[in-house]
């Protein structure tokens, strides 16, 4: 999902839900009660798309996430058919490990 719809959809239905707000408040300024239905169905609408967008950037994020893994998982196999990155059988023998260089010994002069 875009960066720009995420934006939109988080802060601009976010905006709306505020703008119903006021619209719930003058409503009940006024004694209205046709607007201050009006204006909780409108703020409900945003909150529910607001519920939605991020619903929505869970999943596309899961999803680039596992898509990301299976083309690591590709690259692998990739390598280990190649051969030069292959992992080592367990008939060969272990490299014995790398000793550490000797720190210098101290001179007194």
């Amino acid at each position: 999902m875009p960066l720009t719809l995420k934006w939109i959809g988080t802060y601009g239905n976010g905006a709306l839900v505020l703008l119903a707000g006021l619209l719930v408040l003058g409503g009940l300024i006024n004694g209205e009660f046709v607007l201050i239905l009006i204006g909780l169905a409108v703020a409900g609408l945003g909150i529910f798309n607001i519920r939605v967008i991020r619903w929505a950037m869970a999943l596309n994020s899961e999803e680039e996430w596992l898509q990301a893994e299976v083309r690591k998982a590709e690259l692998r196999q990739h390598l280990a058919e190649l051969g030069e990155f292959a992992q080592p059988s367990d008939d060969a023998p272990d490299p014995a490990p790398e000793q550490p260089p000797s720190a210098p010994t101290a001179r007194s002069s």
